[in-house]
């Protein structure tokens, strides 16, 4: 049973991995072991973010593969680039994506709109259709799609976000029927708040602490925890696992509101409140 964790000479690729939950991803695969790409639209910092995790890590376990998520292009050449380095990609990361903004229910723009699905569902299709086949010819390998709790939970103020989101969870589970014979598997995680640049303002603030309380585990996640997940599912302990949709959201989505704020559901998380006893 030794080794069931272990990605040691794993070739990864993490896109959005110069900070927030693709760094806390990519620190972790390192940790256990792979080599890691990280990428993001600047390549200044994907310089920086792979400089600090071979210090971290040793030389030659990350290296710097910038790219656009919205140029197919780009997405291209991030591929390119990473076959010709290390011969191969062992497990992809697709986590980029097009961040929300709020608006009132209904007034975002057809533009706007399309837009999300554009980076955060026809993109990471492409991205997928350019690795799996390599994968597939090996007999294995190992697909991650970062989604939201909004895709899994009405948010109707991130309207474009929530929908876009919600057609990648089930993007996940048709690219996974469609490679499970061949060796491939590919699962999404959902993540709810995590601690990163663009949630820092808002845990900061003292409205944040009425979202926080009906958190069942009473508080934000952090980038390193949504990173553990992703590395259970590259490793050999997943080797049954394929098309799942794991929310990593401290309780939001699936358990009750814990005792103390009454027996319903945890409405906000989109769920119906129902006045039937927990159990």
């Amino acid at each position: 049973m030794r080794g069931l964790f272990d990605l040691t000479g794993q070739v990864a690729l993490v896109t959005g991995s110069t900070k927030g939950i693709g760094r806390g991803v990519a620190e972790v695969l390192c940790a256990q072991g792979a080599v890691v790409g990280v990428s993001s639209r600047t390549p200044a910092d994907c310089k920086r973010a792979a400089a600090e995790l071979e210090a971290e890590y040793g030389p030659g376990r990350a290296f710097a593969v910038p790219a656009d998520v919205s140029d197919l292009a780009q997405l291209t050449a991030m591929v390119d680039r990473t076959t010709a380095l290390h011969g191969r990609i062992d497990i992809l990361v697709c986590n980029a994506a097009r961040l929300p903004g709020m608006e009132p229910f209904g007034t975002v723009s057809t533009d706007e709109f399309m837009a999300h699905y554009a980076t955060n569902v026809e993109k990471t299709l492409r991205l997928v259709q350019m690795v799996a086949p390599g994968m597939a010819e090996r007999g294995r390998g190992s697909i991650v799609l970062v989604s939201s709790r909004a895709g899994i939970a009405a948010t109707p103020q991130h309207l474009a976000y929530s929908c876009a989101k919600a057609a990648m969870t089930h993007l996940s589970r048709n690219l996974a029927a469609q490679y499970a014979p061949k060796g491939v598997r590919i699962n999404c995680i959902a993540p709810g708040l995590i601690r990163s640049d663009a949630s820092e303002a808002f845990l900061a603030a003292p409205a944040s602490q009425a979202f926080i309380a009906d958190v069942p585990l009473r508080r934000g996640g952090e980038a390193h925890e949504a990173g553990g997940v992703v590395a259970f599912l590259a490793s050999p302990a997943a080797g049954y696992v394929t098309g799942c949709v794991i929310p990593v959201d401290g309780g939001v989505v699936d358990l009750p509101v814990p005792p103390g704020n009454g027996s319903t559901l945890f409405s906000q998380a989109g769920h119906l409140a129902t006045d039937k006893p927990l159990t």
